[in-house]
C-alpha cells in the first residue's frame, strides 16, 4: 500500500529523490529531510512539474506510473496496459 506525507509546500530549495522504495525532499537550507511516499516496490524514474506541484514516478515491479498531488497530498496510481 502507497502512504503519502505531505511536505512538498514552502518557499525553501528542495531536492527530490527516490531510493526505490520511497520518494524523500531534502530541504537544501535547513537540511531538512522529509518522507513523501513510502511503500513503493522498484521507482526508476521521477519527475516534477514546478508549474503544477505535480510529482511523477514509475515503478517497475509493479508497472505502474503514479502521481503526487502537493496540492491534494494525494497520490495516484496509472497501471501498465501491455
Amino acid at each position: 500500500m502507497c502512504q503519502v506525507h505531505s511536505v512538498l509546500a514552502g518557499e525553501e530549495p528542495f531536492l527530490l529523490f527516490a531510493n526505490r522504495h520511497d520518494l524523500r525532499e531534502l530541504r537544501l537550507y535547513s537540511g531538512n529531510y522529509h518522507l513523501i511516499v513510502d511503500g513503493q516496490k522498484s521507482i526508476i524514474a521521477l519527475d516534477y512539474d514546478f508549474a503544477e506541484k505535480l510529482l511523477f514516478w514509475s515503478d517497475v515491479a509493479t508497472e505502474r506510473i503514479s502521481m503526487y498531488d502537493s496540492s491534494l497530498f494525494a497520490a495516484v496510481q496509472f497501471e501498465s496496459q501491455s
